[in-house]
């Protein structure tokens, strides 16, 4: 697959909610993990499709990577607004053959002459989080327990994204906030990205979702839960993606070590990089 390194300037998300509230300034996250909310000038995705925005918007790590949530909520004219406008020619669908069958295919997006990519990631543990309102902790380690299963396929992964030679990527899963944040915590580290970022960036969602509650009535209904408690898991937190790291630190040796020991291409990391980050990559990853 081929791709035109186009080099654009970062851009910026709304990254604020409409109607319901989100944690007041200073609880979990204070700065700087706080997520920014959208300054005067910047282009706003928050209109379009579900939690669909840049890669840790306006922080000038990276360009030309855009996540999201379900997409089988983008209609026609979003599909080829993301093709020819924002030049998207790929998207990474992270979602299982089940989920695919359960909600949809990215239909509008192939039709629009964007290519799918399918690289599953399954969340077969949720024990983790099956109480009323986890916590960040909870979410942590339900969080390390899918990247410790994500690593198997991680060099087939980064092998298929170096082959892209940076044209615009766009992944998610269904609601784009867990899944999506890993391979999203992923490419911004080798993107050159301070945790600091990364936290902000998957922070970011619940501020793109908690106006869509009601889309995952289903789920809250299928848990036994209020929209009220449900609406806690749409609200990420960016301390729950630090202790993530950390956890990966201890347990695993760090994201550098990982990807040596999971047998991830150097090259192919490099690749990456060189093609989506606006900085160099990290010292110690090979």
């Amino acid at each position: 697959m081929n791709g035109q390194n186009t080099h654009r300037a970062p851009l910026r998300d709304a990254g604020e909610t409409a109607g319901w509230s989100r944690r007041s300034p200073g609880g979990d996250l204070t700065p700087p993990f706080k997520a920014d909310p959208n300054p005067d000038g910047q282009r706003n995705l928050h209109a379009i499709g579900l939690n669909l925005r840049p890669l840790a918007a306006g922080e000038g790590v990276c360009h030309d990577l855009y996540r999201t949530g379900d997409v089988t909520v983008l209609g026609q004219a979003e599909a080829g607004l993301l093709r020819e406008d924002l030049g998207i020619r790929y998207f990474l669908d992270l979602r299982g053959e089940s989920e695919q069958h359960r909600h949809g295919r990215a239909e509008s997006l192939a039709r629009a002459g964007i290519s799918i990519l399918h690289w599953p990631v399954m969340a077969r543990d949720a024990s983790a989080i099956a109480g009323r309102r986890p916590t960040s902790e909870a979410y942590a380690r339900y969080y390390f327990s899918i990247f410790k299963e994500m690593t198997a396929t991680l060099p087939q992964l980064f092998a298929a994204l170096a082959e892209l030679k940076g044209g615009p990527l766009l992944f998610g899963c269904h609601a784009g906030k867990d899944r999506t944040s890993l391979v999203a915590m992923l490419l911004l580290h080798l993107c050159g990205a301070e945790r600091p970022v990364i936290a902000r960036d998957h922070e970011r969602s619940g501020g793109y979702l908690l106006p869509h509650l009601y889309h995952f009535r289903d789920k809250w209904e299928r848990k036994g839960e209020t929209p009220e408690e449900y609406a806690v898991r749409l609200d990420p937190r960016g301390e729950a993606m630090l202790q993530t790291l950390e956890k990966i630190d201890a347990d695993l040796g760090g994201i550098d070590a990982c990807l040596r020991r999971c047998g991830v291409h150097g090259d192919h990391l490099q690749a990456i990089n060189h093609h989506y980050a606006f900085s160099t990559l990290p010292t110690g990853s090979t």
